[in-house]
């Protein structure tokens, strides 16, 4: 179990997938759901991640926006042995 995003980072760094929960709408209210966070990707000189959701979507996102919808649901992660 990992926690915050500085934690996550290092993980992806390490070239380790992890599993996240996000909040839908970035507040702590919100609907919670969890997804696979693949790697770190810089797009046009702005860091971001990689993620899938299992409700369909694959898609980068900048690493501040995930932040908001990570840090939401508790900035708490796991990642596979």
């Amino acid at each position: 179990l990992g926690k915050g995003m500085g934690d996550l980072t290092e993980r992806l760094k390490e070239g380790r997938p992890v599993i996240a929960g996000v909040a839908e709408t970035g507040t702590a209210e919100a609907a919670r759901h969890a997804m696979v966070v693949e790697r770190l990707e810089t797009v046009n000189g702005t860091a971001g991640v990689v993620y899938w959701d299992p409700r369909g979507t694959y898609r980068w996102q900048p690493t501040a926006t995930f932040e908001k919808f990570f840090n939401a649901a508790g900035g708490v992660f796991v990642w596979p042995l």
